[in-house]
């Protein structure tokens, strides 16, 4: 995405690359567009894929951040109810905090609870 600004340096805003407004040595998420329907591709895993269906999943939303996205997939999937607050999204090897942005296009994986020894 040409010209998009990385969202990266909000969750980073103490690493030294930070304060430039280049990006940082792992960026990969551009800022969100706000109050705009976008595109985002689900990747569900586990039990998550009977109830959203195959991956990758094309969703469209008003969702800005992962919070939001959460609501307007338990929203859109009913069946999804039992896993309220459960589920943890994940765009490539980084995990989601609730604030963090989403952006037009990206992917985002759905990964269930994990549990085992």
């Amino acid at each position: 995405m040409p010209s998009a600004k990385c969202a990266c340096t909000t969750w980073v805003a103490n690493a030294a690359w930070a304060s430039s407004k280049s990006p940082g040595p792992s960026c990969h998420i551009p800022t969100a567009s706000y109050n705009k329907p976008m595109k985002i591709t689900l990747h569900p895993y586990g039990p998550l894929l009977e109830v959203i269906g195959p991956t990758p999943q094309e969703f469209a939303c008003e969702a800005n951040t992962a919070s939001e996205l959460l609501n307007a997939l338990h929203t859109a999937f009913a069946d999804l109810q039992p896993w309220k607050g459960r589920i943890a999204l994940a765009i490539g090897e980084r995990l989601l905090a609730p604030q963090d942005e989403i952006a037009e296009g990206v992917e985002v994986a759905l990964i269930p609870p994990v549990s085992g020894g």
